[in-house]
């Protein structure tokens, strides 16, 4: 029989970004009963689990999940966010990760899929650099020279699962993980306000986080920028081309290498193709031309879409003859839920109108 997971109250609750007082409210179950719930010192009633899934807008069986929780500070966990970011966004991008990764367990039970190459950890100590690294893993991912045409279904090929989300935040633009057992995962920001150009240099940022660093270190995020500038733009490949820069060059460039002019001018300080004064100049012009906050809308970059996860719902939605029900049910999901977040990814659609949730 299956037992009351505490910690799935607790991915629940930050999923919707209550605290336990506004859970409290919204169910009429005291927060100190909550507490002790979600502290696993008191199991619930029948009739608490019912008040709890109306709150939270999960099935009462969510909450019998027992797959393992990762918790807020665990090392898994990288991200690209300001220090400002409020702890409870942080919290519900937190959870939305482990119930991305639950879920992508479940549909690849029956997805068997396995990547023709497979990445494998390195860390800087052992292995010099994070741009010998980066060199290393364009070696194992069998990538040409020059400019990597689609970066997402690159990583799909290796078996990463890139997973597209709304944060609703411009403080974060992706979070991370890579647990033993389970497959990379990174869930990435697809807010309106996030380019094409950025996407690609955050999930490039992401895989250096998942290749070097099974723990948190102090250098970890200028590792990764540097692991994803010599990954995006190699430095025998790129050199040549970025002596005597300008702003025509960059967006020249840009549209080949897809990435931000703003990425290509660092990359060019970097390598020290221009001198400190070129590069101050540029800089100025960049604010003069607005170019700091966005760049050109015509030279913008679309952003590339994973396949992994629409694939795997069409093979249970075709093959398998999953209807909406059986797919709610599989992922602990209430119907309306499951099929705005994934019925859209197979051109399927659920009838509705379906209530407006805080987050899932």
């Amino acid at each position: 029989m299956e037992q009351f997971n505490p910690a799935m109250l607790t991915i629940a609750r930050e999923s919707r970004e209550m605290t336990q007082a506004e859970l409290s409210a919204n169910s009429q179950i005291p927060q100190a009963v909550l507490s002790k719930l979600e502290g696993g010192v008191a199991r619930p009633t029948q009739e608490q689990i019912v008040a709890l899934a109306g709150a939270t807008h999960y099935p009462p069986t969510f909450f019998f999940e027992q797959d393992r929780i990762f918790g807020f500070n665990a090392s898994v966990f990288f991200h690209r966010k300001r220090s400002d970011m409020p702890s409870k966004v942080l919290k519900r991008i937190h959870a939305v990760l482990n119930l991305t990764r639950m879920r992508m367990d479940k549909l690849l039970l029956a997805g068997n899929i396995k990547p023709a190459i497979e990445l494998v950890r390195m860390n800087v100590e052992e292995h010099g650099t994070p741009e010998l690294i980066a060199q290393k893993v364009r070696a194992i991912l069998q990538l040409p020279d020059g400019p990597i045409k689609d970066l997402t279904a690159t990583l799909e090929d290796a078996g990463v699962i890139v997973v597209q989300h709304q944060f609703r935040s411009r403080r974060m633009d992706a979070v991370s993980e890579w647990v033993p057992g389970h497959p990379p995962i990174v869930l990435m920001n697809t807010d309106e306000h996030v380019p094409g150009d950025r996407y690609r240099w955050t999930l490039a940022h992401e895989l250096g986080h998942l290749i070097m660093h099974s723990q948190q270190i102090e250098d970890a995020e200028e590792e990764a920028n540097r692991f994803a500038a010599e990954f995006l733009l190699p430095e025998r490949d790129i050199r040549s081309k970025l002596r005597n820069v300008r702003i025509q060059t960059l967006a020249l460039l840009k549209g080949i290498w897809k990435v931000s002019m703003g990425a290509l001018l660092e990359r060019a300080k970097q390598l020290g193709t221009i001198t400190l004064t070129q590069y101050r100049y540029m800089r100025i012009n960049f604010g003069k031309m607005g170019y700091t906050t966005q760049e050109p809308p015509e030279l913008a970059i679309p952003i590339e879409s994973p396949t992994l996860m629409r694939d795997l719902i069409k093979l249970h939605t075709s093959d398998l003859s999953y209807n909406i029900s059986d797919l709610s049910v599989l992922l602990r999901m209430e119907e309306e839920e499951c099929g705005a977040i994934y019925l859209p990814q197979t051109g399927l659609k659920l009838v509705g109108p379906f209530p407006v949730l805080r987050m899932a």
